[in-house]
């Protein structure tokens, strides 16, 4: 996120958005906003990845721990950052430390309550429904009632179904075959999460967003990289950790364009209702198009580097018989 944030605000220097007139009073709110959602990693990508090249070892046991907790911390940092963002437009209260800190533990913990709720309410139903051919209607069901209970109490329903996900798999013992009855169905719901998401990727902005996007791609490349290389060195990880660990945490998609999507969403309902901030929507656009860009350029490049972390590291094509396999 520092990474990020101090590249954009070098290049809006450059660009001439931040002076002194304040011509892009949006440029600093979405500085914060761009840097927070940049910190997300693509868990699916990785899973995927690891799966079908029967990973396992040193790099991949660090690599799932820090997946695990990776995008967990990113919807926490958003939290903090879009508060922020709005307290900066003038479209939410006056900021102050209070309100930067209270509103978002208040939403973060409600979300974290819904999701332990649903969660052992999930592991309680499955019990009485034993059959294989149920377990799938019963998990979309308490998915889609928390969401909508998240949804209704403004809170953030990705971090509700993470934590959702996390009770289940750490209370109940068959979770990853309560979990395959979801991965079935799960490529045809990505194909519409990424068909919204190309939706609000306009190609006549694309060719002026550009350079914003490369900037975004490369900023978290560096930190990714950076941050990695800093703390494996000073908890004295194994060579294979050190080297490799920022290629595997380079993939980006789900949490990233779900966040900034959100977030155009929710700046577009406050700042519609600002006559001073309605010439801005143009702006918005802009920002969220070079994030949605720089997941494109980032899909097209970092699976092939996490492949090549997983050979390099001697982790890939292990004889394990399935992910609990590679887990453990």
């Amino acid at each position: 996120m520092i990474v990020v944030a101090v590249s954009l605000l070098a290049y809006g220097e450059w660009n001439g958005w931040n002076d002194a007139n304040g011509d892009v009073p949006l440029f600093i709110p979405m500085v914060l906003i761009v840097a927070a959602v940049s910190a997300a990693t693509a868990p699916a990508a990785i899973m995927g990845i690891v799966h079908e090249y029967r990973a396992r070892g040193p790099l991949t046991t660090v690599l799932l721990g820090v997946v695990a907790l990776d995008d967990g911390l990113t919807i926490l940092i958003y939290s903090f950052a879009l508060t922020a963002a709005q307290a900066m437009l003038g479209i939410s209260a006056e900021f102050s430390w209070q309100s930067a800190l209270m509103v978002p533990a208040r939403e973060i913990g409600l979300a974290v309550g819904l999701g332990v709720a649903a969660g052992f309410s999930l592991s309680f139903a499955t019990r009485w429904f034993t059959q294989r051919t149920s377990l799938l209607a019963i998990v979309l069901g308490v998915i889609l009632f928390l969401s909508g209970c998240a949804i209704s109490l403004h809170v953030s329903a990705l971090l509700a179904n993470m934590v959702l996900g996390f009770v289940v798999v750490n209370c109940l013992s068959h979770s990853e075959d309560l979990f395959s009855r979801v991965e079935a169905i799960e490529e045809p719901i990505f194909g519409l999460f990424f068909s919204l998401a190309g939706a609000h990727l306009d190609l006549a902005l694309l060719t002026t967003t550009g350079g914003l996007a490369v900037v975004i791609t490369l900023a978290r490349f560096g930190g990714k990289l950076l941050g990695a290389q800093i703390a494996a060195s000073l908890l004295k990880a194994p060579r294979t950790v050190r080297r490799y660990l920022g290629l595997t945490l380079l993939p980006q998609a789900g949490v990233t364009i779900g966040l900034i999507l959100h977030a155009r969403g929710q700046l577009v309902v406050a700042m519609g209702n600002d006559e001073n901030l309605k010439a801005e929507l143009g702006y918005l656009d802009f920002f969220v198009n070079a994030v949605l860009a720089s997941v494109v350029i980032n899909e097209l490049i970092t699976p092939f580097l996490l492949r090549f972390a997983l050979m390099q590291s001697g982790d890939a094509n292990h004889q394990s018989k399935g992910l609990s396999d590679e887990l453990a």
